[in-house]
């Protein structure tokens, strides 16, 4: 993660953790979704917030709707990974109100694996149901592709 961008995170995070009443001003408590942006956290922003005197508590959710639940909930301060159109379907969902302080680089979504040649190859699923989601059109416009003999 490239410095500046890790700054930024860190700065928008003391920001958004002083509207908090925290048991403890310099903790900040972060939650996280499966994928790579707490080991991301870690190596980049993390150390910048340790220099400058804050504790940082990690946990881990299964999915985005318990995480950005537990934002609004005030049980964390902020969490890692958002993408500005999850958050706004979320915040109507939930009915919360969570704030996007700085976008983070987000890796590009794809099916990894090799050339597969036969229709009916396994693949593995995301549980949570917005991914799925994501997954299944991405397979539907493939096995079409496929059906009608295009690339």
């Amino acid at each position: 993660m490239n410095k500046s961008v890790a700054r930024g995170i860190a700065l928008a995070l003391l920001s958004a953790t002083s509207f908090h009443a925290a048991a403890d001003a310099h903790l900040i408590r972060v939650g996280f979704n499966p994928g790579p942006y707490k080991e991301q956290f870690e190596k980049g922003v993390a150390p910048y917030l340790l220099s400058k005197g804050y504790k940082i508590e990690y946990k881990d959710f299964s999915d985005g709707i318990q995480v950005n639940d537990a934002v609004a909930r005030g049980d964390i301060e902020a969490n890692i990974m958002q993408h500005p159109v999850y958050l706004k379907a979320i915040n109507e969902r939930l009915g919360i109100d969570n704030v996007g302080i700085v976008q983070v680089p987000t890796p590009p979504m794809g099916l990894y694996g090799g050339k597969l040649t036969t229709l009916g190859t396994p693949a593995a699923a995301p549980s949570c149901r917005y991914q799925t989601s994501r997954q299944m059109n991405i397979a539907r416009y493939w096995c079409w592709r496929a059906l009608l003999g295009e690339n």
